[in-house]
């Protein structure tokens, strides 16, 4: 829904016991920390964590609803992670990982593969707020979209430049004071058969 798009404008809803979700973090250096951001309900969620395979320990998460962390340490490498809920309703917006502490330069992405710019023009302004009220503020801001609105049939552009208007609008509200690099797709482009 429009009302729980998060920054990556993830959004995953598990409501049946049992459900699942891994992740492997060997690719990323295997942090020693990571969050889990999801979105708390007004009532409690109970999930089981299984780190690098060891024993599933149970938690349950609680507390006032809407945008939340929960931060998960190990004393080693976390290689995998794996959430499996247990009871209630988990809308999960994506897994945070810390910047190293020697990096000068620290690289947050908000999209996926397949996203379209409509996710922002429909992002709730004043929810999307919330996940970014604690955080240092971007010096710069890259927004790349328009390969997969090429690729319909039949492409609208003025239905595309109205969507990207809105979209842009709605991402300077959360990010006001930051550069921004609007990035399109490439000119030699080719329509995929389908």
């Amino acid at each position: 829904t429009t009302l729980f798009r998060s920054p990556g404008l993830v959004n995953l809803l598990a409501e049946e016991a049992g459900a699942q979700l891994a992740w492997d973090l060997r690719s990323s250096g295997s942090p020693a920390s990571v969050q889990l951001l999801y979105q708390q309900t007004p009532e409690p969620v109970q999930i089981s964590l299984q780190l690098d395979g060891g024993p599933e320990q149970s938690l349950t998460l609680r507390g006032q609803p809407g945008p939340a962390r929960l931060e998960i340490s190990a004393d080693g490498p976390i290689r995998t992670l794996q959430l499996r809920l247990q009871e209630g309703r988990l809308r999960m917006h994506g897994l945070a990982l810390p910047p190293r502490p020697d990096a000068r330069l620290h690289l947050d992405v908000f999209g996926y593969p397949g996203a379209t710019v409509a996710g922002w023009k429909n992002a709730d302004p004043a929810y999307l707020a919330r996940w970014f009220a604690d955080q240092p503020p971007y010096q710069l801001v890259i927004l790349e979209f328009g390969t997969n609105e090429g690729n319909l049939k039949p492409f609208d552009p003025q239905a595309y430049r109205q969507t990207l208007t809105q979209a842009l609008r709605r991402l300077r509200t959360q990010f006001p004071d930051a550069a921004c690099v609007l990035m399109a797709p490439g000119d030699r482009g080719v329509l995929l058969p389908r």
